[in-house]
């Protein structure tokens, strides 16, 4: 957990990326359901640390689908980029979206260890509501 709380915590140091990557990879099932489509299929083609070098180079940018067909190989890939974006291109989560992510994930993983919440706050670099609204949606589930 403390390469993702790392990477919530910027800035993001480039030798940082293989301790992170390992705890993605160990945690990428119940991790993945807090990020976005694209970059849970980036990290899934390419592996962890493959994947996020190439999400953060990538964030924040149009992709078109021109591109993704001369970066990968997989025809598996390459259908679900065609069904799942539009206009010819696809748009890559910004390096702050994918922060956010993982905040939301270490902020349920921190609740449901039992920590408090001003802890979690402090832990994960976010604010006391944030965490509140977190634990007020787990309250309910």
């Amino acid at each position: 957990m403390i390469a993702l709380l790392d990477f919530v915590k910027p800035p993001l140091e480039p030798k940082e990326i293989r301790s992170l990557a390992q705890e993605i990879e160990v945690d990428f099932v119940y991790l993945s359901t807090y990020l976005n489509w694209f970059s849970v299929e980036i990290l899934a083609e390419l592996g962890a640390e493959d994947g996020l070098a190439w999400l953060i180079e990538h964030g924040s940018q149009r992709v078109s689908f021109g591109d993704l067909e001369s970066e990968f190989e997989s025809k598996g890939f390459l259908r679900l980029m065609y069904r799942n974006a539009s206009q010819g291109n696809v748009e890559v989560q910004s390096l702050t979206g994918l922060q956010e992510g993982i905040r939301r994930y270490l902020i349920l993983l921190l609740l449901r260890e039992g920590k408090t919440q001003q802890e979690i706050a402090s832990t994960v670099g976010t604010c006391l509501r944030t965490v509140q609204r977190h634990s007020a949606a787990l309250s309910k589930a």
